[in-house]
C-alpha cells in the first residue's frame, strides 16, 4: 500500500497538472478567479507565526470571464501582471472553475501504484462526458477503502484540460508560476471547516454573481452546485429601498452590519431576490439524506450548514437559513484553520474576510 499514488483530502486534488520540482515548493498565495473579480492572498512566517503579506482583489472587466471561461485572455493577464508588480507574487496556488468540474464516486478493483490511476482514467467517460486524454483528473482514496473488500471507493475530480491549461498559460504571461491548481469549493472548504470534522456540512458561498453550494465529509468535497444568483441580486434590492445608485450600495451595506439592526422589509425583499439560493439549499439537504449514506456509509444528515460571502454579515442572514432549513447555521470563520485571533488580528475587515474564504484556502496548500 506504501506505493499507492492518490491525493490525501489535504493536498490539491490538480497538483498532477503541472508539478512543481521539489526545490519550488515553497510558500505560495492563494488566487482565487471568479467571474468579476481576483482576490489574492499571501502569508509569511515569523517566530513561528503565520501572518499576512498581502492581500487584495482587484474587479475584472466585464466580460472577461464568463461561468469560469477566460474570454479576454488579455485583461486577465494584465489584472494579474498588475499584481504581480504590487506585491512580487512569484507562486501561487490557483482556483479553478467549478461550472467545469466533475465530481463522482466510483468503485475500482483493488491493484496498486500507477495502475489504480490508470483505472480511473479507464472508468471516466462512465461517469463524465469527457475522455481521460481530455481531462485533468485526481482522485481520493476514501476512508472505507481500508477495510477489507474486493474494491477501492475513489473520489474523482475531473476537469476539462484545456480549461486548466488556458489558466496555466495566463499566469505565467503574467511571471506568476502556478504550482498547484484545486476546485474552488475545495479551497473554500479548508478554510471554513475544522480538517479534524466527521460531519457533514454544507457550504454556501455567495459570489458577486453567483452562489456556490457544496457538501463536504472528512474535509471532501462530495457534491457541488451553483446557482445564477449573486450579491448583485442583493444590490439591485438596496439601491431601491434606500432610493441609492448601485456605485453607493456597498457603504450602505456597511452601515447596515455595523448596525447590526434588521430592517424587516429590507429583509424579506433581499429574502425574496435569494430565493432560488434557499430552493437549492433544500434540494441538497434533501439529496444528502436519501443518497450521503451510499457515499460516506454514515449518517447522511447535513450538521450544519456555513454561510460565507461578504453579504452573509448582513443582519439575521444565519437565522434565516436556520428557520427554513432546521439546520443550525453559522457565518462563516476564515481564519479558523490558520491564524488564532487570540494571538492576531488580520488587516482584512471581517465582513471583507468572507469573500477571501477561497483565497485562503489555496494560500493553506503551502
Amino acid at each position: 500500500m506504501s506505493n499507492l499514488t492518490v491525493q490525501s483530502s489535504s493536498t490539491s486534488l490538480f497538483s498532477r497538472i503541472f508539478p512543481a520540482p521539489g526545490f519550488l515548493r515553497m510558500s505560495a498565495a492563494g488566487i482565487d478567479i471568479s467571474d468579476t473579480t481576483v482576490r489574492f492572498i499571501d502569508f509569511k512566517f515569523k517566530d513561528g507565526q503565520r501572518s499576512i503579506k498581502s492581500y487584495g482583489e482587484k474587479i475584472l472587466p466585464i466580460g472577461t470571464m464568463s461561468s469560469g471561461y477566460i474570454n479576454n485572455r488579455e485583461a486577465l493577464v494584465k489584472i494579474l501582471s498588475e499584481i504581480k508588480k504590487e506585491t512580487k507574487i512569484d507562486f501561487a496556488n490557483v482556483s479553478l472553475p467549478e461550472e467545469k468540474a466533475y465530481l463522482f464516486k466510483m468503485q475500482i478493483p483493488k491493484i496498486a501504484g500507477v495502475e489504480l490511476y490508470d483505472a480511473v482514467g479507464f472508468h471516466l467517460e462512465e461517469n463524465a462526458p469527457i475522455s481521460a486524454k481530455e481531462a485533468v483528473y485526481d482522485f481520493i482514496l476514501l476512508e472505507e477503502s481500508k477495510k477489507e473488500t474486493a474494491h477501492y471507493d475513489v473520489m474523482v475530480s475531473v476537469i476539462p484540460s484545456k480549461v486548466s491549461e488556458a489558466y496555466s498559460h495566463v499566469f505565467k504571461a503574467a511571471g506568476i508560476m502556478p504550482l498547484k491548481f484545486e476546485i474552488s469549493s475545495q479551497a473554500v472548504s479548508r478554510s471554513v471547516v475544522s480538517p479534524k470534522s466527521k460531519e457533514s456540512y454544507l457550504i454556501v458561498h455567495l459570489g458577486d454573481t453567483k452562489t456556490g453550494l457544496a457538501i463536504v465529509n472528512r474535509g471532501m468535497v462530495f457534491f457541488t452546485s451553483t446557482v445564477p444568483v449573486g450579491s448583485d441580486a442583493l444590490n439591485q434590492v438596496i439601491s431601491k429601498v434606500f432610493n441609492v445608485p448601485l456605485h453607493s450600495v456597498p457603504e450602505v451595506k456597511k452601515e447596515i452590519i455595523s448596525s447590526g439592526k434588521q430592517d424587516m422589509d429590507l429583509f424579506l425583499k433581499v429574502m425574496d431576490a435569494t430565493a432560488p439560493v434557499k430552493d437549492e439549499i433544500m434540494k441538497l439537504v434533501s439529496y444528502w439524506k436519501t443518497h450521503g449514506v451510499n457515499v460516506v456509509h454514515n449518517s447522511s444528515v447535513i450538521d450544519k450548514i456555513i454561510l460565507c460571502g461578504k453579504d452573509t454579515a448582513l443582519p439575521a442572514v444565519d437565522e434565516y437559513v436556520f428557520a427554513e432549513t432546521g439546520i443550525k447555521t453559522e457565518v462563516a470563520n476564515v481564519w479558523r484553520n490558520i491564524i488564532s485571533l487570540d494571538d492576531f488580528i488580520p488587516p482584512i475587515p471581517y465582513e471583507q474576510s468572507l469573500d477571501f474564504a477561497g483565497a485562503i484556502g489555496l494560500a493553506m496548500l503551502s
